[in-house]
């Protein structure tokens, strides 16, 4: 987080303070006191999943260090691009408790605590790890969204603290990556959800377990209240002893202003595109080509656009889930680089066999991979735009209306209005 690389010398010098060493020697496990903060999400894109953070303090009073597993910087050379290709690196840094709460004070955000029913020797291994990941210089991770984040990382190195692990319950609820993801999402800009959903493939749309919901940090906190710790003896014991809250929320921390972007969502912008695609399709029946040319043009320039993201993610990122896009088949470089072709032969009142070849079957792959991934109501309906301006050229002329180019072209119009009508209003 930004707030926090403003204090990096005195972040250093906590960590250094806080030495492994240091603990093991002035205090023994018993001394100490550790917890699990969970931080209420944000309403910046980095923060909407919220946050997790380990805090170490003695029961003195003397030391109170939060350990940070979450911190990155925009600011880093390459770290975009890295962070577009699935290569972010993240590292660890230990702060006055103080200092860590002062940015959740100050944007409203509660933080919430518990405190960890670990015993003398498992405190001492867990603080060692955190201690030695902070103060190596150069130490960092790669930073994974779905297994491997701040909150997935501690979690996991409270079960490899014990003997016998940390013991996940059994998790009732039925949800997938993509419904937890949507939930967060879309509290706040319905044009995040739309984005994160265009880049994510059919893999976050499966059933998952307790072990994948630990990515974020309101799950995390829920399943550790029912999780265990596993004794030497094999016994178990619960994994938290008590909670509290250190800081409450404020309406203003986690209500994002309303802007014209909660207005102009991508559905409304969906509905414009397919009314705009019904009257280029109405003016070209009634003799005038010119809208149906600058629609169509605009479009292969749009689908090809996002196309450039949803290829580049698929052939070359290591983001988790990316690969498995099946919305490529609709969403390719492939308009894009076309469209220079098709002007051209506009220009020469040529027809162009893109949008009623190319784009029917890319239509028809289209519709066939939605029974295999969820797809957002906006790209079905933009794609039952490009369908009535494929079908419209298909069979504008005469020479193309034969009895069984109708049919066909009949069947995919009612199978796809029904899936377009089954994924928008009741998936």
């Amino acid at each position: 987080m930004n707030f926090l690389l403003k204090y990096i010398r005195l972040l250093i010098f906590a960590a250094l303070a806080f030495s492994a060493s240091h603990m093991q020697g002035q205090y023994d496990g018993e001394e100490f006191e550790v917890s699990l903060l969970t931080c209420e999400p944000g309403t910046e894109t980095y923060s909407i999943y919220g946050h997790t953070a380990v805090r170490v303090c003695t029961r003195d009073g003397k030391e109170d260090v939060v350990f940070n597993y979450g911190v990155f910087s925009f600011e880093d050379e390459g770290f975009l691009w890295r962070f577009v290709m699935g290569k972010p690196e993240y590292t660890c840094i230990a702060l006055p408790t103080s200092l860590f709460l002062e940015e959740y004070k100050t944007t409203g955000r509660a933080v919430r605590q518990q405190w960890l029913n670990l015993d003398e020797e498992e405190k001492i291994r867990l603080i060692a790890k955190m201690q030695d990941d902070a103060t190596q210089r150069g130490w960092s991770y790669r930073y994974n969204i779905l297994r491997d984040n701040c909150t997935s990382r501690v979690v996991r190195m409270l079960g490899e603290a014990t003997e016998g692990g940390l013991v996940l319950p059994q998790d009732t609820v039925s949800t997938t990556f993509r419904k937890v993801i949507d939930s967060y999402a879309d509290r706040h800009n319905p044009w995040l959800s739309f984005g994160i959903n265009l880049l994510l493939g059919a893999d976050v749309d499966t059933v998952i377990t307790s072990v994948d919901e630990i990515a974020f940090p309101e799950y995390a906190e829920r399943l550790l209240e029912s999780s265990a710790f596993r004794s030497d003896d094999d016994s178990l014991r619960v994994a938290v002893s008590k909670s509290d809250v250190l800081l409450k929320s404020s309406s203003e921390g986690t209500t994002k202003s309303p802007s014209i972007m909660n207005v102009v969502t991508p559905l409304t912008v969906s509905i414009l595109i397919l009314l705009i695609s019904l009257l280029c399709s109405f003016f070209q029946w009634k003799g005038s080509q010119r809208p149906a040319r600058i629609f169509d043009g605009a479009m292969m320039f749009l689908t090809g656009a996002m196309g450039v993201i949803v290829a580049l993610l698929f052939f070359f990122s290591e983001h988790p889930s990316v690969d498995s896009n099946r919305l490529i088949t609709l969403l390719n470089p492939l308009p894009l680089l076309w469209l220079p072709y098709k002007l051209w032969r506009d220009r020469r009142g040529l027809g162009d066999y893109y949008i009623p070849r190319v784009q029917w079957l890319m239509l028809i792959a289209f519709y066939v991979c939605t029974f295999v991934q969820s797809v957002p109501a906006a790209v079905m309906i933009i794609a039952l735009a490009l369908l009535v301006r494929t079908l419209t050229e298909r069979n504008l002329s005469a020479e193309n209306r034969t009895p069984w180019r109708l049919r066909l072209d009949a069947a995919l119009a009612v199978v796809a209005l029904a899936i377009t009508i089954y994924k928008v209003f009741f998936r």
